[in-house]
């Protein structure tokens, strides 16, 4: 073959049968691509969940590919879609009745549309907040690696997970919160900035986020809100160890807005101002939705 990427064409040189073999093969690559790239088009920011047990109120994901494939037969109008599950089991959706059945067993069915608020890196997910534990061979495992070791200055043995928050309730007003920045001041000061603590503290912010009522805990000097640093190194005294010797730490966006020197008598920032700081890399939030926090670094 000879490509001409000026003219978006494929030459093809060589004996007849040959040249038509190999014309064919190709038509059927692009056919099988653009089939899959439609599929995946058409199920992003739709989620069908299968119940565990009947009545149980419990909820499973659909792989992505088979969840694009359901997808597909719902928009065609089908009457029912049948495949073979992960258990090798012959399976039938039927749309009209939301059910999946496998011979006798009826399991009820749901179909879900995500906000297209959320990132586009969150997987797809019915539950308002998930963990997803990042694969080391990602390029989003390396990028939060890479942030953790810049300023950590080797005070760790270990990675033990990294894990991405999928908070929807919690980033949806951050989001909010966000935009409203960017309505009052012509540049948008949103950072990326650490923040550690123990683990028992670390479950309940990833489920209602970093909640002023635990202010003062180690200290108030700039302010009494939630602090973050600009440095992990900082951040890893405050990320008390478990029984195990393991420690977590936040990296958070955090909207700094305009900020000024802070102290220990302050409840909230002076008027006009939206954070405190001590100058340099510690700043200090008093508004629920003004950080998010995107991954937990769990180590030792």
């Amino acid at each position: 073959p000879t490509l001409n990427f000026n003219t978006l064409s494929i030459e093809l040189v060589g004996p007849k049968d040959a040249v038509r073999e190999a014309e064919k093969h190709f038509y059927e690559l692009t056919t099988e691509t653009l089939k899959e790239a439609r599929i995946h088009a058409i199920s992003r920011g739709i989620i069908w969940s299968v119940e565990v047990t009947p009545n149980s109120d419990t909820w499973e994901q659909y792989s992505f590919k088979l969840n694009g494939l359901i997808e597909d037969a719902y928009l065609k109008k089908l009457v029912h879609y049948d495949f073979v599950n992960d258990k090798q089991e012959r399976c039938r959706i039927v749309f009209s009745k939301l059910e999946e059945s496998h011979g006798t067993d009826v399991r009820r069915i749901r179909r879900k549309v995500v906000d297209s608020l959320l990132p586009d890196t969150w997987e797809p997910s019915d539950q308002n907040c998930k963990r997803v534990v990042l694969q080391s061979s990602s390029k989003e495992y390396q990028d939060v690696l890479q942030q953790f070791n810049a300023t950590m200055r080797g005070q760790y043995a270990q990675i033990i997970r990294i894990e991405r928050i999928q908070n929807e309730r919690w980033f949806k007003q951050y989001a909010a919160h966000r935009d409203d920045f960017k309505q009052r001041y012509k540049t948008l000061d949103e950072r990326s900035l650490f923040h550690g603590c123990d683990g028992t503290a670390a479950n309940q912010i990833v489920q209602e986020c970093f909640n002023r009522a635990f202010a003062g805990v180690h200290g108030v000097v700039y302010g009494c809100g939630v602090y973050f640093h600009s440095h992990a190194s900082y951040s890893h005294s405050y990320a008390k160890p478990d029984g195990s010797g393991q420690r977590t730490m936040f990296i958070a966006r955090v909207l700094i807005g305009k900020t000024c020197r802070g102290n220990q008598g302050m409840k909230t920032p002076p008027s006009g101002h939206d954070t405190t700081t001590d100058g340099q890399h510690i700043f200090v939030v008093y508004h629920d939705a003004g950080a998010y926090a995107d991954h937990l670094i769990t180590y030792q």
